[in-house]
């Protein structure tokens, strides 16, 4: 999914990864939402938040069970507001 990511964007990686998901050799691959956690925290760090929220928002919509995937979307949502906020005192 990086690879796709960085040539051609949130949208495509998140394309990529519900097709992969729901395509007949999808047993090939891991698909819980440590991964989608895993890349949207990644996002973070290389400093892609609204990235990143577009991918923790996919994995709560695909793991609305988890815990750990809202935890991590909160998170990034409070990070945004408290960078508009600190930008619109500007």
């Amino acid at each position: 999914m990086l690879p796709t990511y960085q040539r051609e964007g949130i949208g495509a990686a998140l394309n990529q990864y519900r097709t992969l998901r729901q395509s007949p050799r999808a047993e090939l691959y891991t698909f819980d939402e440590a991964g989608l956690n895993a890349f949207g925290q990644y996002l973070i760090r290389q400093g892609h938040l609204r990235d990143a929220i577009r991918a923790l928002e996919t994995n709560v919509e695909l793991y609305p069970a988890s815990a750990r995937a809202a935890d991590a979307l909160a998170t990034a949502y409070e990070m945004d507001d408290n960078m508009q906020s600190n930008s619109s005192r500007r």
